[in-house]
């Protein structure tokens, strides 16, 4: 329904008006990571004070920091090799 002046008719209003609102389920797992990702920014910025309060260095707060990694894929090989199932596949 247009009029002679190019007024557009509701349905063609709405049309361009439209867009995507997320919500529910995937509004929940973002407030979730978004969470996640602040506790544990909290907790490393703990971490790391401890440890340069009891080492008094900041490049040994470093080495141990970065040893984490490493030894966690240390720990998936040697219980892959021995036949164990890190991830249980179902």
């Amino acid at each position: 329904m247009r009029d002679e002046e190019g007024d557009h008719g509701p349905e063609e209003t709405r049309a361009r008006c439209a867009g995507i609102v997320l919500g529910g389920q995937i509004e929940a797992e973002r407030a979730t990571m978004r969470q996640i990702t602040g506790v544990g920014a909290v907790a490393l910025l703990l971490v790391l004070t401890v440890l340069a309060g009891q080492f008094e260095r900041f490049q040994l707060v470093l080495v141990v920091l970065a040893s984490v990694p490493v030894a966690i894929v240390g720990a998936v090989i040697a219980l892959s090799r021995h036949g164990e199932d890190c991830v249980r596949k179902r």
